[in-house]
């Protein structure tokens, strides 16, 4: 039975996993985790180059990065991460080369570095695309050396576990005019202070409550002067405690009027376990995923959404 990626592109968005859950109330503890993957930008056209890079919490071993890219069946609209991957396997009778090798196979291996980028390359699969299209970046994180060989069954089969975590991105492919984009967080407020997200935020007394502020104008979904509601995913991840709700929907709305659009502040509370440095890990979405839909390994989802995140560093007194 394959194990489902648990932070999903929030895949996603998508963005996105590991193979355990996470901790109630997004604490992280000593266990390795990818907690998102970014695309920058998220839509692409041929030429376009596009970094990819991934959010995790890494507390034990060294770090290990293995990135492939894949290309699924454009026909299929059933089509997963699992599937494109198996799937292209069969396909290349399981040999996987570098992507600038073979550029014209539809699974290749990308980069063995952290922060990979990737140039749509002029090659049927894209050009002969008329409409927009997805393709995948799939990452193997790995404590073990090597993720190539000391993941190889992990990846070939699609099975994560503790010492092979995978993770995967949809990215957009447009053969027409770019339109997607990240959002932008501007920062943590904690009462009516916006933390410097450059620096270290003091918290006094084990207890905070803070919102986050991001741009709405980044948000290319919501359209300020049509009568329109979007519901945001904003998701917390902690080393300094729990975090309550560590996961929820942020609701944006407008009556059609530009100059009272807005989004609702939505509170956190922060309880801290520790003291001294800490970091809390926000990451926005700028579509709602939940449940199956939005999982890169045994599920699909409609559409690809804008992600970003923000880690602020906390100095608990």
């Amino acid at each position: 039975m394959k194990t489902a990626l648990i932070f999903t592109v929030i895949t996603i968005l998508f963005t996105f996993g590991c193979s355990e859950d996470f901790p109630d109330a997004g604490e992280l503890g000593n266990e390795n985790q990818i907690l998102a993957i970014k695309t920058e930008p998220p839509e692409v056209g041929i030429g376009d180059e596009t970094l990819i890079t991934p959010l995790v919490h890494w507390p034990q071993g060294d770090e290990n990065y293995l990135w492939f890219i894949c290309l699924p069946d454009k026909k299929d609209k059933t089509d997963n991460l699992s599937t494109c991957i198996i799937d292209m396997l069969e396909e290349q009778n399981g040999q996987v080369d570098d992507c600038g090798v073979n550029p014209d196979d539809r699974l290749c291996i990308l980069s063995h570095e952290k922060e990979p980028s990737y140039t749509v390359p002029d090659i049927l699969w894209f050009s002969a695309s008329t409409t927009t299209q997805y393709f995948y970046a799939m990452m193997i994180a790995s404590d073990q050396g090597d993720p190539l060989t000391e993941c190889d069954s992990a990846w070939r089969e699609m099975i994560p576990d503790s010492k092979c975590l995978l993770s995967g991105k949809r990215i957009v492919y447009n053969p027409g005019v770019i339109t997607n984009r990240n959002p932008e967080i501007n920062g943590l407020v904690f009462g009516e202070e916006t933390a410097d997200p450059t620096g270290i935020y003091t918290i006094s007394g084990g207890k905070a409550v803070f919102h986050v502020d991001f741009d709405l104008s980044t948000v290319d979904e919501f359209i300020p002067d049509v009568e329109n509601t979007l519901r945001l995913q904003v998701s917390f991840f902690t080393t300094c405690g729990t975090i309550d709700p560590w996961r929820e929907s942020i609701v944006c709305s407008s009556t059609g009027d530009p100059e009272t659009a807005g989004c609702e502040a939505l509170e956190m509370e922060l309880k801290a376990d520790v003291s001294g440095e800490c970091v809390i890990h926000t990451v926005l979405i700028d579509k709602n995923y939940f449940g199956e839909d939005a999982d890169v390994i045994e599920g699909t989802d409609p559409y690809v959404p804008g992600l970003t995140w923000l880690s602020q560093r906390i100095l608990i007194q």
